[in-house]
């Protein structure tokens, strides 16, 4: 790419947690080399990052923002719930341990000095093919809909619950995108019935879906997504005694899972930065400045990787890239898979884990599934 040149691209980060810096490490070299995002998609902490990205905030500014955080601030609520009754009572009562209100209250701050509210703020307009009106907007927010069984792709699918997509907050997405079970009480929202849909973390069904930004059949994209991806060595062994152990690993299981997963998909794998996050957990909010600044590192290191190549890997090349996976148009993916699938394979691989006294195979970091161009 030549220097001051820019490069349009959509952009769809994963979820890990704590572990957002690491995915602006990497977007801070993605606009060093010129690279402008269209449109972003993102999960849980990836959902964060990526509204400050579609809000206009620049890598610098991105970067200031998420090592200024105390992310033991995170773990909201009365001191109470810190004591091991107190948290079983929250359970019990609440659905989730804390209340989550640090997150939309600090988010909301630095989206507002943004100029950002609602998503009507983040419109999306492509003259050359415009979006439908539902799809016109420059972020979308991964959620999962616990009561429903299915993937909520906010605010495009606002109107299952009888919402107007424009005027929703942005924050009130992304707060059910970082709802990690058991830690956070889920996000509720009304369907068109009245029945109360409860909201969590978007990661519990894996992934951003493919085809998120996808161009219709026999279309040329114009430019490409990209995704970033937090990959994870395998952690320690699960020790199970009780039902809090219990309860301790199956959150371990769904949070870490695809973390450490592998991928097939050449065509995904060819355009997707993967960031070695080490044994951070997702749910590590006494991250210390020395792991943060590691976390930054290593995600500057990957994408400086990714589109300059390494030992075994070439660097990116958008060209070859469509020579080699868009020479002849393939039908898009949906993006509606039906994620009770997704539940469904979620249940199996914590019965595997169960099996294996929930000991995670070591194996290759994975990919993201496949994105799409536009």
């Amino acid at each position: 790419m030549e220097p001051g040149v820019t490069v349009f691209a959509d952009l769809v980060l994963e979820g890990g947690g704590v572990k957002g810096i690491a995915l602006v490490g990497a977007i801070s070299v993605m606009e060093e080399r010129g690279y402008e995002f269209r449109r972003v998609a993102g999960t849980s902490a990836g959902a964060i990052v990526g509204s400050l990205v579609a809000a206009g905030a620049r890598a610098a500014e991105l970067e200031e923002i998420m090592r200024g955080v105390d992310y033991r601030r995170f773990q909201d609520g009365p001191r109470w719930r810190g004591l091991l009754a107190g948290k079983a009572a929250a359970l019990m009562f609440r659905q989730g341990i804390y209340d989550g209100r640090f997150v939309t209250d600090w988010l909301g701050e630095h989206l507002g000095r943004l100029g950002v509210r609602t998503f009507a703020d983040l419109p999306y307009d492509d003259p050359e093919r415009p979006p439908d009106p539902e799809h016109a907007y420059r972020l979308v927010v991964m959620t999962c809909d616990i009561s429903q069984g299915c993937l909520r792709r906010l605010p495009w699918e606002y109107g299952h619950y009888g919402l107007p997509p424009a005027g929703q907050p942005v924050v009130e997405a992304v707060r059910a995108s970082v709802s990690i079970p058991f830690f956070y009480k889920p996000a509720r929202l009304t369907d068109a019935d009245g029945k109360d849909c409860w909201l969590v973390d978007g990661a519990m069904l894996s992934r951003c879906p493919t085809g998120m930004f996808d161009t219709p059949p026999g279309l040329k994209p114009r430019w490409p997504t990209f995704g970033i991806r937090l990959g994870a060595a395998p952690g320690p062994a699960s020790e199970v005694r009780d039902t809090r152990t219990m309860s301790q690993a199956m959150l371990n299981t769904m949070t870490g899972f695809y973390d450490r997963a592998g991928i097939d998909d050449a065509a995904a794998a060819a355009r997707t930065i993967v960031i070695d996050t080490g044994t951070v957990r997702a749910t590590d909010f006494g991250l210390d400045r020395d792991t943060q600044d590691l976390l930054f590192r290593k995600g500057h290191q990957a994408a400086v990787d990714f589109l300059d190549g390494a030992a075994g890997q070439p660097g990116w090349d958008w060209q070859a890239y469509k020579r080699t996976y868009r020479t002849s148009p393939a039908p898009a993916t949906s993006a509606a898979t039906p994620a009770r699938d997704a539940l469904r394979s979620l249940r199996h691989r914590l019965h595997r884990r169960a099996q294996n006294r929930y000991r995670t195979p070591a194996g290759p970091v994975a990919s993201l599934r496949p994105t799409t161009e536009s």
